[in-house]
This record gives structure tokens, C-alpha cells and sequence, in this order.
């Protein structure tokens, strides 16, 4: 994959994350009641271990997207700031439902 294409997927991915954790009933309520700080955290850790899994499937062959050495490494790298710049830019401009909006009101 060229790096145009690596950073339109990691963006992609990104935004799906965020929609996700905004839209999906259950999830996004969940979601909603964490801090700011909790928040932030749980995305990136979603995002940092879809971008191991991504270069671990690479290194064992089970689906080979990048190469398994520090260039490989470097794509991940740049493709998980792609992918954390789309998710948050994504969550700010997304409308909360009302359920996440009660969910914000009541957190403690």
C-alpha cells in the first residue's frame, strides 16, 4: 500500500471509532459517562492496539499490509496519528444523542 492510502484507511478508521463510540446504543452511553481524561485514554488505546494487531497479522503473514521492519514500524506510526487526528476531529463536530447528553449531565 502506498502512504496516500495507508493514511486514508488509518483516517477511515479514525472516524469509524468515533461514530461508533458516539452512535452505537450502549457503547455510546457508556462511553459518555467516562471523563474527558477516560475518554481520550480508551480511544487511544483502541486505536494504538488496532495498529499492533494491523503490524503483528503483518509480521506473521496473515495479512501482509505492511512490511515488518522499521519502515513498516515508522507507517504504523504515522498512520495511528492520521487516525487519532480524524477520531477527535470526528468527535467534536459529532451532534450527541439525547441519552449521551443525560449520561454527560449525570456523570460524576
Amino acid at each position: 500500500m502506498d502512504n496516500v492510502a495507508v493514511n486514508m484507511l488509518s483516517a477511515a478508521v479514525g472516524i469509524l471509532a468515533s461514530l461508533l463510540f458516539s452512535y452505537v446504543p450502549g457503547l455510546r452511553v457508556w462511553y459518555a459517562k467516562l471523563s474527558d481524561g477516560y475518554k481520550r485514554l480508551v480511544m487511544l488505546v483502541v486505536i494504538v492496539v488496532s495498529a499492533a494487531l494491523l503490524a503483528a497479522s503483518s509480521c506473521l503473514n496473515l495479512w501482509p499490509a505492511i512490511t515488518c521492519n522499521k519502515s513498516g514500524f515508522m507507517k504504523v506510526g504515522e498512520a495511528v496519528l492520521y487516525c487519532l487526528i480524524a477520531n477527535q476531529s470526528t468527535y467534536l463536530i459529532s451532534q450527541p444523542t439525547k441519552d449521551v447528553k443525560t449520561a454527560k449531565a449525570n456523570r460524576k
